[in-house]
């Protein structure tokens, strides 16, 4: 409004580092231990990064101006610019699942003509407008200059004494604690190495975690989170239909991806009735619903017992488990892996028998794993992931989940 006082020239602003005509304003304490103000605007959304905390999908509801939304865009807080009012601060608020609520005013224009308004804390970043070949990558491997936020150094493709396998050399501005790809997320403390091998402000992301055409890298170090695109340009594109050069695939343990579905096997026939057990040549490979390897979570009488769920669409596989880690009272849960050895057509839930279609029409057998002898009087939080190995040996992991108990 013409000559209306700017109720926020108090709060320090964060300025869009695309340059575009958008700040930022963090209006209280819990919401500054959450966010770090970092943000951009990309094709008809904002983009803000988010902490751990956010990074890992555990907020309840979301709120713009009042109106309910979806926010969640893997590591960051996604607002649909159409949703914004011009030239006006617009309330986004969050609210998590232990009903802690997290309040930013997102300022579209200059809402207050007369007011002085301050410049930026710092610079923005400048960024490039095309992919860049990763260094030793060959005509594999790329980042997007256009996304890269707080990363130092994009450095090469390596393999370091810290690291246990090969992968994509990054340097950012302090200490790493907390590592996140394609969601699923990583401590740098970690004494197994999923996703990635990390020393002081380095880290090496592992190619074979980076299974998806374009992987989304969120790094937490000290109070920032830097952020970077990597494509893997032989990640979806079969020589026809879905038959591909397995070499690759073989010599850096990934496997192909397509939006919505999930690996399933390398097969010497289209109708994927022949395993194909070689390193190179061509094979076809075999793709599920990706609901199917997904993970639900069971709790027992008085939080005594958590059964860990997930399916599969048939029998043909070598083995499926679970991985996990988590807390469990004042106790830190390492890293760990367990083979489950049976599967069941149905299980009983709230008392109701309820078959594997519950979570996709692919989905044909349950697996299970429980965790008992729980003390109830103890909060806990598990970090899981189903995983299943193929007849020719690759092993697949599907999305992760989070099952939380406060008492």
């Amino acid at each position: 409004t013409q000559g209306a006082v700017d109720p926020y020239s108090h709060q320090e602003w964060k300025a869009a580092t695309d340059g575009s005509d958008y700040k930022i304003c963090i209006v209280d304490k819990k919401t500054t231990d959450e966010f770090n103000g970092v943000f951009q605007k990309e094709g008809t959304s904002l983009y803000i990064a988010g902490s751990a905390a956010i990074l890992k999908p555990n907020y309840k509801s979301a709120s713009l101006n009042g109106n309910a939304m979806d926010i969640w865009a893997g590591a960051y807080v996604r607002v649909p610019i159409a949703g914004l009012n011009e030239n006006a601060d617009n309330t986004l608020v969050i609210t998590d699942t232990f009903n802690n609520e997290y309040t930013i005013i997102i300022r579209s224009g200059n809402p207050y003509p007369d007011a002085p308004t301050e410049e930026p804390t710092e610079a923005p970043e400048p960024l490039g407008d095309e992919w860049i070949n990763v260094t030793g990558g060959g005509t594999q491997w790329y980042y997007n200059d256009t996304t890269k936020i707080k990363i130092s150094q994009v450095v090469s493709v390596q393999k370091p004494g810290f690291s246990d396998q090969q992968g994509i050399y990054l340097t950012v501005p302090a200490g790493i604690s907390e590592v996140f790809v394609n969601g699923v997320s990583q401590s740098a403390s970690a004494t197994e190495q999923t996703i990635c091998g990390v020393q002081g402000a380095g880290v090496v992301i592992f190619l074979s975690a980076m299974t998806s055409y374009t992987n989304e890298i969120a790094i937490k170090n000290g109070t920032n989170i830097s952020y970077i695109q990597i494509r893997n340009v032989l990640a979806t594109e079969p020589k026809t239909g879905n038959q591909y050069d397995v070499e690759v695939y073989k010599t850096n343990e990934i496997y192909p991806t397509k939006d919505g579905l999930i690996f399933a096997g390398w097969f010497s026939d289209a109708d994927y009735t022949a395993v194909y057990e070689g390193t190179s040549g061509n094979a076809y490979a075999k793709f599920i619903d990706a609901k199917v390897l997904t993970f639900k979570h069971q709790w027992g009488s008085n939080h005594s017992a958590l059964r860990f769920v997930s399916t599969i669409d048939s029998l043909d596989y070598q083995s499926v488990g679970f991985t996990f880690s988590g807390t469990y009272g004042s106790s830190t849960i390492k890293q760990t892996t367990k083979e489950v050895e049976k599967v069941y057509t149905k299980i009983t839930a709230d008392s109701q028998s309820v078959l594997p279609t519950v979570f996709s029409d692919d989905s044909e057998y349950f697996f299970t794993y429980t965790i008992r002898g729980m003390d109830g009087t103890k909060a806990s939080t598990w970090n899981v992931t189903p995983y299943y190995v193929t007849l020719d040996g690759t092993t697949v992991y599907g999305k992760s989940g989070t099952a939380e108990y406060t008492p």
